[in-house]
């Protein structure tokens, strides 16, 4: 008599398993409040002086905010860091990562969210200072 094992499906490997892990492991963060202050002041042009590269995927259309500074976030900024190493350009070029990621963006309040483009507040828990006052 056999005896057949049913074996569940495996989960697919994440996307980044295909590329080798960054040599960068912790790269250099920016605050939000650091962040809107260069965009309010106008010293820096977006764009120009620097680039904010946002790397949600869909995840803002299922309510799951599972992007943060500490996935594909820092693993982003540790290739890219890398990259600029490996092309000796830190004298001009720096990989950041916003600490707290887009949801620490938007849990700054209503002058971190109007800086947002195409920003649905119905896709996102609501702002912690409004979270406190309920």
């Amino acid at each position: 008599m056999s005896t057949a094992t049913a074996t569940a499906p495996s989960e697919p490997p994440p996307w980044h398993a295909g590329y080798p892990p960054p040599q960068c492991k912790t790269p250099a963060s920016i605050t939000p409040t650091q962040l809107l202050q260069a965009l309010k002041d106008g010293r820096k042009k977006p764009g120009v002086d620097f680039l904010l590269v946002d790397l949600r995927r869909n995840d803002f259309e299922m309510f799951c905010m599972r992007c943060s500074s500490k996935g594909r976030g820092t693993r982003a900024a540790g290739w890219f860091d890398d990259l600029i190493r490996d092309r000796n350009g830190t004298e001009v070029l720096q990989s950041l990562v916003l600490e707290g990621g887009i949801t620490g963006w938007v849990d700054g309040g209503a002058e971190f969210v109007e800086w947002m483009v195409e920003y649905d507040e119905g896709f996102w828990p609501k702002p912690k200072e409004e979270r406190r006052k309920a």
